[in-house]
């Protein structure tokens, strides 16, 4: 009876073990962000390219009758992200914009702009010391997006912690 019992109790004990959740790993976490935003409508016109790199986050919008804009952030340290909220302007019928607020003042922002338009001419500005990012995102996935960089939050702190700290 008492082996009975404590066969029960190791069933029991790896059953609870593997009914945790499993959360996505950083190139799944990646992976999901990159293909809703690759779906998402800034104000320009439709994103056909958005990527995250180590420290950079670029989103590109083509449209051949337009433009063809390249907006690239560089210096981001995803695990100082302090907030990813919802921005309370209403965007458009079918996106909304997150802000993704930093506990720094380090980020880069570079903005090329080829115009398709006669008489608009091409134009590339850049701006630093931002702490605030703001992305074009499908409404319907605005929690989900929100979830995500708190995901690629964790793990970049798991990532860049101190073995050696106390």
């Amino acid at each position: 009876m008492k082996n009975l019992l404590t066969i029960f109790v190791l069933f029991l004990g790896l059953g609870l073990v593997n009914a945790q959740e499993k959360k996505p790993t950083k190139e799944e976490t990646i992976n999901f962000i990159e293909r809703i935003l690759n779906t998402s409508h800034n104000m320009n016109g439709p994103v056909s390219e958005f990527k995250i790199n180590d420290n950079t986050l670029l989103y590109r919008v083509f449209d051949d009758s337009f433009l063809d804009q390249k907006v690239e952030y560089y210096g981001i340290y995803f695990e100082k992200i302090n907030s990813v909220t919802i921005d309370p302007i209403n965007y458009s019928n079918n996106n909304t914009r997150i802000k993704i607020n930093f506990d720094y003042n380090g980020i880069r922002k570079s903005v090329k702009t080829k115009w398709f338009i006669e008489g608009l001419e091409d134009a590339n500005h850049s701006e630093d010391n931002l702490n605030i990012i703001s992305l074009a995102v499908p409404k319907i996935k605005a929690e989900s997006i929100i979830k995500a960089f708190e995901r690629l939050k964790e793990i970049a702190k798991e990532e860049n912690k101190d073995p050696f700290a106390e």
